[in-house]
């Protein structure tokens, strides 16, 4: 595979990267997408490098290559919103807020803020309004299907687990852990959003 990814520019290998981590290849996927960065690092293929590095539970690296996407475009908000729920996803829910404050920046009714703002309340122990805002936010978010059912099942894991700080694995399905769904949220709503 060599030879012919030095035959292709930083762009084809990003498409090429697209492919592979819908088909659930990792490996290739993380191989285009660090190729396609060492050709023209942008915030866009370091974003997705970083959510297939969380797809894989590398999420320390996932965490640290997130924030150098949005170091790169510090507007890339999905970015700032993904950082967040992959130190959720490990328990750190202060860096979690933190990551998530950025997203302030944002009108109130932005899907992702409102989001946040739901999952926060939860974790806060509020799980009426946080559900509240999270069922806000799939109203309000009409231009991303995929998020609104990667929020849906978060929200089921709330609460499944209320009073938890993380979700964890529920009784309910026994073959999908809480760190599965997890791990799903990283890509499922954001690798067809290439222009973000």
């Amino acid at each position: 595979m060599s030879d012919l990814m030095d035959n292709l520019d930083s762009e084809e290998l990003f498409y090429l990267g697209l492919q592979a981590s819908g088909k659930g290849d990792h490996e290739k996927a993380i191989l285009l997408f660090k190729r396609s960065i060492s050709l023209d690092c942008n915030a866009r293929n370091t974003y997705l490098l970083a959510a297939e590095y969380a797809e894989i539970g590398m999420y320390e690296r996932a965490y640290e290559t997130m924030q150098k996407a949005v170091d790169l475009d510090p507007q890339l908000w999905t970015a700032h919103f993904q950082a967040g729920l992959i130190k959720f996803s490990v328990g750190d829910t202060e860096t979690a807020r933190e990551a998530w404050s950025k997203l302030d920046a944002l009108p109130e009714s932005n899907p992702l803020r409102v989001f946040k703002n739901g999952i926060i309340q939860c974790l806060d122990g509020d799980l009426e309004s946080g559900e509240t805002l999270i069922l806000q936010g799939l109203e309000v978010n009409n231009s991303n299907p995929a998020l609104n059912e990667d929020m849906k099942r978060l929200l089921e894991l709330l609460k499944a687990n209320h009073g938890e700080q993380t979700p964890q694995h529920t009784r309910k399905d026994e073959n999908v852990t809480a760190e599965d769904s997890l791990n799903h949220l990283f890509l499922s709503a954001y690798k067809n959003k290439t222009k973000q």
